[in-house]
């Protein structure tokens, strides 16, 4: 029988959280114990900005711990959200061994509903091949898909460069042509974030806040590149997450475009990706992924690059393929 208990503190689940999260290999980094120390610990801002709370439910079945759903409750209502929604998360899920089923699932949400009737739950950022996404698939009202992007690695770089269309292909040569032709230098740098100075640091995430604020049309101007700098746990990656660094790529010693790469055993996920439109004329996206991917091979043991959210042409040129993820809400 699945009985149900509630807690206010991420550390009152937290040894259920790291067993659970270990004995799923398919759980995400943002998913895992330090992410989610990371958010409690920088958590006010956020609990003022949505005016909810965090609460974390755990499942147990015969007092063994099967689930935690960890949720953002209302202030003034009924209403939830899954806990990390708007702090820099790029993939939301609940906590689960990998042999839960979608049957244990269904009777975990009817518990919580027995307990917490009227209770709406609105849902975004699940993968949808996740136990989650396939639950939400069944079961969500209003559901909607958004795109995401993955690149699965072949055996070496040779493969990989020949996978890659005969447009993409000229596109990379035209690229390192005009490099050359004008005399420009390039470096890929790869830098650890417990090692990175401040003077770097805040170059990159000026770059991403100009990015963020022209291009993708962020509002709020002079306040958001303030919550950018000292508030988005996106930003705090670099003092606190064990294993993250960042890939720059420099023309002729100048910033061209970067981006955070988060570790999780042959995987990499990209929360951040920026390049400076000064320099559009070196397509620096493309550059900077072709580089990376190279000192993926060189390097390290990288066979798959997670872009997450969008599926912006670029990210598919470089060979990735469109995933999707799920947006809904649980009328429990």
């Amino acid at each position: 029988m699945i009985h149900l208990r509630k807690y206010h503190s991420l550390a009152s689940v937290m040894q259920a959280w790291e067993n659970l999260w270990g004995n799923n290999p398919n759980a995400t980094v943002y998913q895992s114990p330090a992410y989610a120390r990371m958010i409690a610990k920088h958590i006010l801002p956020y609990k003022i900005i949505l005016r909810q709370n965090p609460e974390f439910f755990l499942f147990l079945e015969d007092d063994a711990p099967i689930m935690i759903l960890p949720l953002f409750h209302d202030w003034f209502g009924h209403d939830y959200t899954l806990f990390g929604y708007k702090t820099g998360c790029g993939y939301l899920d609940a906590i689960y061994a990998e042999d839960m089923t979608l049957e244990k699932m269904g009777e975990c949400f009817s518990v919580f509903s027995d307990a917490h009737p009227n209770a709406k739950i609105s849902c975004c950022h699940i993968r949808q091949e996740s136990l989650l996404g396939q639950y939400l698939s069944q079961s969500a009202k209003d559901r909607q898909f958004t795109p995401c992007v993955v690149i699965s690695l072949p055996n070496d770089f040779e493969e990989y460069s020949a996978s890659l269309s005969k447009n993409t292909r000229q596109n990379l040569r035209t690229a390192y042509n005009r490099l050359q032709k004008d005399e420009k230098t390039f470096e890929l740098q790869v830098v650890d974030h417990h090692a990175m100075s401040r003077n770097l640091r805040h170059k990159l995430l000026k770059i991403y806040a100009d990015r963020q604020v022209k291009h993708y049309r962020k509002a709020g101007g002079y306040l958001y590149r303030l919550f950018i700098r000292y508030i988005d746990v996106g930003t705090i990656l670099h003092k606190e997450f064990p294993e993250v660094k960042s890939f720059v790529l420099r023309i002729d010693g100048q910033i061209a475009g970067y981006f955070d790469a988060l570790y999780k055993d042959c995987e990499v996920v990209i929360p951040r990706l920026a390049i400076d439109d000064t320099f559009s004329r070196y397509s620096p996206g493309v550059l900077l992924l072709n580089e990376s991917i190279r000192y993926f091979y060189d390097s390290t043991a990288i066979r798959t690059i997670d872009l997450t959210h969008g599926n912006e042409q670029y990210k598919v040129a470089m060979g990735g393929t469109i995933q999707q993820c799920l947006k809904g809400t649980l009328l429990v």
